[in-house]
């Protein structure tokens, strides 16, 4: 039985020998012959292959399910190709127009076009695929269907790292990391903040679609629009993040800036505004002209000389 169709010219040709030799041990040599050429036309398609960088289509091979290799692992925002084959029972490609349709899994944040195409000459090919997110093993997985088939479905999970560290990323109370993301992170800033209250903020070194890159670790410096808050003192990041604490003394919306002082430079990264509440009534203040409070610095207001008053004035 004949079940690897090779494509020559248009039709698909077995090229191969019959070899006969002693089965009895009378030690009786027979010749050996060979067959010319057979034409063995692919069978039906039934179902379909998917190959990625770092596989190849073996046809005619049922226990290796129509390829051989390991997926190579892709870098996360570096785009890649992926083809889909129509085949038949043995993995021989099938001229088909039969329509796919591309899907990846949630999460990571895949660009490609387009969703649903036919295959031409029994292949279709997705070009540029991206995945934004990086995923370690298993990977992310790949799937692509054909409803007509009687084996409709195929997949391969794709193994994605970061790319190389580009900038920084910092996660204020409530934020929750989403890489792969526009802004890198869900959720918004926490409305509870007040000039009595210490947050952690978490720094991360970043690629361009913001999966954190646990080789990269500067130091970094943390510091805000407040003038009169305390920020902690230059850090190093550990396996490509940090966390560290906030207070901030005057009441206002105010922002802040992380940036690397020394060790890899990557972007610095600014937050959005942060709205900072007054915080709990712990003492009074006095003013006496010409002074004017000046909040959240260490005495409340101006340091001037206050004028004699006469009495009764």
């Amino acid at each position: 039985t004949l079940i690897t169709a090779q494509q020559t010219g248009g039709n698909a040709v077995f090229v191969g020998s019959l070899t006969v030799t002693d089965s009895d041990g009378s030690g009786t040599t027979y010749t050996q012959d060979k067959t010319a050429n057979i034409v063995v036309n692919p069978g039906n398609v039934l179902k379909l292959l998917m190959l990625v960088p770092g596989t190849t289509h073996y046809p005619g091979y049922v226990a290796v399910d129509g390829s051989q290799g390991t997926p190579d692992v892709q870098f996360a925002g570096v785009p890649f190709n992926v083809s889909v084959r129509g085949v038949d029972g043995y993995w021989n490609k099938v001229s088909t127009a039969t329509s796919i349709t591309f899907t990846v899994e949630n999460g990571a944040n895949a660009s490609f076009a387009p969703g649903t195409q036919p295959l031409a000459g029994g292949e279709a090919i997705w070009s540029s695929m991206i995945l934004k997110t990086a995923k370690s093993s298993p990977g992310w997985q790949m799937t692509a269907t054909a409803g007509v088939l009687s084996n409709p479905t195929t997949s391969i999970y794709m193994i994605v790292n970061p790319s190389s560290a580009t900038k920084l990323l910092m996660l204020l109370p409530t934020e929750t990391y989403d890489p792969g993301t526009a802004t890198g992170k869900a959720g918004s800033i926490s409305n509870a903040l007040t000039t009595d209250s210490t947050f952690t903020v978490t720094v991360m070194a970043t690629d361009n679609n913001w999966n954190i890159v646990t080789t990269t670790n500067p130091t970094v410096q943390v510091v805000t629009s407040d003038i009169y808050d305390s920020t902690p003192s230059a850090f190093s990041l550990s396996q490509g993040s940090a966390t560290v604490q906030v207070n901030m003394h005057t009441a206002g919306r105010w922002t802040l800036t992380a940036s690397t002082t020394a060790g890899p430079s990557v972007l610095p990264y600014t937050s959005p505004s942060v709205d900072i509440g007054t915080g709990s009534p712990v003492r009074l203040q006095i003013l006496v002209s010409p002074e004017i409070a000046l909040p959240g610095s260490p005495t409340g207001k101006t340091s001037v000389e206050i004028s004699t008053q006469l009495a009764g004035t």
